[in-house]
């Protein structure tokens, strides 16, 4: 067993490799015993903890943490079996165990992104709910873009590679790669422009040039927009912000604009009572707006007597509004057939005169 334990593989006695098998084994140990009892009692406890950030943070470095365990048990079996013979080591080799250390480092952080992410969420709530919605998911990506691009500098310049040197090469690509971008930076730009003015929010209808539809959600390129036909269209949010933007969903009340046509038989007073009969039902019903309406007489059209309603519904919900609409024209129905009025219709009629035919045509 001795000769066993002494016989040399690289020169480095067997039982050095006995022995980082050992860490190794006991960092998986160690990890499986974290994974069972410590992680477990943590998310435990952060949940009986009035403070809600104390979760996401447990949540944040759990998965970081456990591959450090394992990463640790190779780096201290390895620097046990190695002990007495750096020159074994090749240079990269240490490079790239530092670079994988601040790999779970940049994992971490990366995650921890989520806090800041919730104190801002929390912060945009107490004043603009709907704002927050909206500026959370990009104030999130911009962080973790962040992250990863400072961290992906450090684990390059700490492999030996000069960063400076590397940008200062790329700066002719950059300007190539800046002017072939310049489309996304004006998106971005706009996506800030419509957090500013906040011209529509998610769940609005809007409309501009020819397309219309409802708001789905705002991202830092474009904006996405589900038409009635259900189907769903990607605007860059440059053409947005460079355009007029109509905001249905932005009125307090919707409008219903209507002219009634009766025939030319129809007597005076009944249509005065007619007239009368429509703005009693406007300000009996609790779905109009009752103080910004008009029904009159209005014009002596070719082949009617046109009364001309213009009233809001007392609502901004398309489906409302068509259903207040459906009601208010079955009642005006009413109206007429219970005065014994008849609705008007395109004619023409031919008089005789003198012998001759005049043709009188009304449209």
């Amino acid at each position: 067993m001795q000769e066993i334990l002494n016989y040399q593989i690289l020169k480095i006695s067997a039982h050095r490799y006995f022995i980082g098998l050992g860490i190794i084994i006991l960092s998986i140990i160690i990890k499986i015993i974290f994974d069972k009892i410590i992680s477990k009692g943590l998310k435990k406890w952060a949940n009986k903890t009035k403070f809600i950030y104390d979760d996401i943070l447990i949540e944040a470095l759990i998965p970081p943490f456990r591959l450090m365990i394992v990463i640790a048990g190779i780096y201290f079996a390895t620097t046990y079996i190695l002990l007495g013979k750096i020159r074994l080591i090749p240079p990269i080799v240490g490079k790239i165990m530092t670079a994988i250390i601040l790999t779970i480092i940049l994992w971490s952080v990366y995650r921890l992104t989520e806090i800041v992410t919730e104190i801002m969420k929390n912060i945009f709530d107490k004043s603009d709910k709907i704002l927050s919605k909206q500026f959370i998911p990009i104030i999130r990506t911009s962080l973790r873009i962040i992250v990863l691009i400072i961290g992906g500098i450090m684990i390059v310049q700490n492999l030996g590679i000069n960063v400076s040197s590397l940008i200062a090469a790329g700066g002719i690509g950059g300007i190539a790669i800046a002017l072939a971008a310049q489309d996304s930076l004006a998106n971005i730009f706009g996506t800030f422009v419509m957090f500013s003015d906040k011209p529509f929010k998610i769940g609005d209808y809007i409309e501009f040039k020819n397309v219309s539809g409802v708001v789905e959600s705002i991202g830092l390129r474009s904006t996405k927009i589900r038409t009635f036909d259900k189907s769903l269209i990607s605007v860059p949010n440059k053409l947005i912000t460079s355009e007029m933007v109509q905001n249905w969903s932005a009125r307090p009340k919707r409008r219903i604009k209507l002219n009634i046509g009766l025939t030319y038989n129809s007597a005076s007073a009944k249509i005065k009572e007619l007239i009368k009969n429509i703005k009693d039902y406007i300000k009996s019903s609790n779905d109009f707006d009752k103080e910004d309406f008009v029904v009159n007489f209005t014009e002596f059209k070719d082949s009617s007597l046109s009364i001309f309603i213009n009233c809001f519904a007392a609502t901004t919900n398309y489906n409302e509004y068509l259903r207040i609409l459906e009601d208010f024209n079955i009642a005006l129905m009413k109206m007429v057939e219970d005065l014994e009025l008849e609705f008007a219709f395109p004619t023409q009629s031919i008089y005789l005169e003198k012998g001759e035919i005049k043709e009188v045509k009304e449209k």
